[in-house]
């Protein structure tokens, strides 16, 4: 349909052919941000819609300030979720920074629900400093 009106308007009087020439280019233009823009929110918005139907507390700037990191945003949704469900406080940034490090974060996190659990206080740097002295002397 699009290209019809682009050739009717190459056909059409001169005084014409630029006004309906620019009024096809500007629908086309506006067609291509929203299908830009649609699929940004689906990436995005599906993300934040995960985290607030489960209360984790996670905004839609933060994930797109993790997208923009490239940090493992669908990770630290999935992270944030358990941690909320079983009832631990991490924050989404002291997430964020222990993936980056490298830290098992997966692990980590079972590790404080297991410390909840079993009343043990232990904090999630003294966790994510055992997981990082364990890769050390692993050697990976």
């Amino acid at each position: 349909m699009i290209l019809s009106q682009m050739w009717m308007a190459v056909n059409a009087a001169p005084a014409q052919k630029l006004g309906e020439w620019l009024a096809v280019a500007f629908i086309g233009v506006m067609f291509l941000m929203v299908i830009v823009t649609g699929v940004f929110y689906f990436q995005i918005g599906s993300l934040w819609l995960q985290a607030f139907l489960a209360r984790a507390h996670i905004s839609l700037i933060q994930v797109v300030g993790m997208k923009l990191r490239r940090s493992p945003a669908k990770d630290i949704v999935r992270w944030k979720i358990m941690a909320t469900q079983a009832g631990v406080a991490i924050s989404t940034q002291e997430l964020e920074t222990a993936a980056l490090q490298g830290a098992d974060v997966e692990r980590a996190v079972l590790a404080m629900i297991r410390a909840q659990q079993t009343g043990q206080e232990i904090t999630w740097n003294d966790v994510i400093a055992e997981d990082t002295e364990q890769r050390l002397r692993d050697g990976s």
